[in-house]
């Protein structure tokens, strides 16, 4: 009933607004595309066109399935890409989790731009901590990655640390103990 060739068909005509045009479209003719929408129509026992003499326009209920078929068009589409994907080993979520002291909302757009360019079909969800929590996320909440700044405490062996530069402290305090900062 939703076979790629009868959405296709069924995008054409709702686009152009004429079976003949579609036909061209399509590289088809004219009846045998009167003929898919007929069976489309029939095999969802709903209509999907007002037709006139000169043109075609859809009911809601084509409009609500011309919104729907362009998306599975686009699943179907992507999903060789996807399936590669999956093939190699990537995953399909990636829980990254982010100390509030080195959190930069431009740097993480900036990263996770590079990372959807990257990895297309993977979804990618940020979270910010403080301290020894980034490490708790990692360790207990299923978070894949965190970006923080290890303590003097041990982590745990299952941690694969990779440094990405380092971070000196600078711990201020004011003579007046009545400044709050």
């Amino acid at each position: 009933m939703f076979d790629p060739e009868t959405l296709r068909t069924f995008i054409s005509v709702a686009e152009t607004g004429s079976f003949s045009k579609a036909a061209e479209r399509l590289c088809k003719t004219t009846a045998t595309i009167s003929y898919r929408i007929k069976l489309l129509e029939e095999n969802t026992g709903v209509g999907l066109f007002f037709r006139t003499t000169r043109s075609v326009s859809l009911t809601a209920a084509g409009s609500h399935l011309l919104s729907q078929a362009k998306d599975w068009l686009a699943w179907l589409d992507s999903m060789p890409d996807e399936l590669r994907q999956v093939n190699d080993g990537v995953e399909r979520q990636v829980n990254i989790v982010v100390n509030n002291l080195l959190y930069s909302p431009q740097a993480v757009a900036s990263l996770l731009s590079w990372l959807n360019a990257r990895y297309p079909f993977t979804q990618f969800h940020f979270s910010r901590q403080i301290y020894m929590g980034v490490w708790d996320s990692l360790l207990y909440e299923g978070f894949s990655l965190a970006i923080g700044v290890t303590g003097t405490e041990p982590l745990a062996n299952t941690f694969m640390l990779d440094p990405l530069g380092s971070v000196q402290w600078r711990f201020v305090m004011s003579a007046d103990p009545r400044i709050i900062l």
